[in-house]
């Protein structure tokens, strides 16, 4: 599964699995540019774009059809799935999850434990059909832990505090976060 033509200009742990094939798709291989590092336990699957300088942490799984441009790190254990179009110099940390057909622009910084999803109501007869990924444009911060529901659109320059839920989109140059009130009452 490993393929060693990446190898002469790239550092990448022999226990990858590059070009993985799901057998009910057709994709050509990857591609990857110079200077990448891919650390253990990485799983790139055919049909992907990679640019140079990039950098992907341990146990990270990149699904098929995705757009990675170049100076782009990933941290470990992050899942992108398909059709994924990541700007470059982006940042995305560890346990980060990347639904089908996002969007990430340049200089984004997203924090981690980051969830993105695309379907109101998934796991339904047509959600696959009306999968609505977020939109994030160039030079966003997303905060630890922040949840993105399907179809928001964060505009440049935001930044999204830790833990919030972003229900609707977020327009240029805002800091949106999730005012949280508790409410205590003693147990007797």
């Amino acid at each position: 599964m490993f393929n060693s033509k990446y190898l002469s200009h790239n550092n990448i742990d022999a226990s990858c699995k590059i070009n993985f094939e799901n057998k009910k798709k057709n994709f050509k291989d990857s591609s990857i540019g110079k200077g990448v590092t891919i650390m253990p336990n990485v799983i790139i699957y055919k049909g992907n774009k990679i640019g140079s300088n990039c950098f992907i942490g341990h146990n990270t799984i990149i699904r098929e059809n995705n757009i990675i441009k170049n100076d782009v790190k990933i941290g470990s254990n992050v899942e992108i799935a398909f059709n994924v179009k990541i700007g470059k110099n982006s940042k995305i940390h560890s346990n980060c999850f990347i639904c089908e057909h996002a969007i990430i622009g340049n200089n984004v910084f997203i924090a981690p434990n980051v969830t993105f999803l695309n379907s109101k109501y998934p796991n339904r007869m047509e959600s696959k059909k009306k999968l609505k990924a977020p939109i994030i444009e160039n030079n966003v911060v997303i905060g630890g832990g922040a949840t993105l529901l399907p179809g928001v659109t964060i505009r440049s320059g935001s930044i999204i505090g830790g833990g919030t839920v972003v229900t609707k989109n977020v327009p240029k140059n805002t800091i949106f976060y999730e005012k949280k009130i508790f409410a205590m009452k003693k147990n007797d």
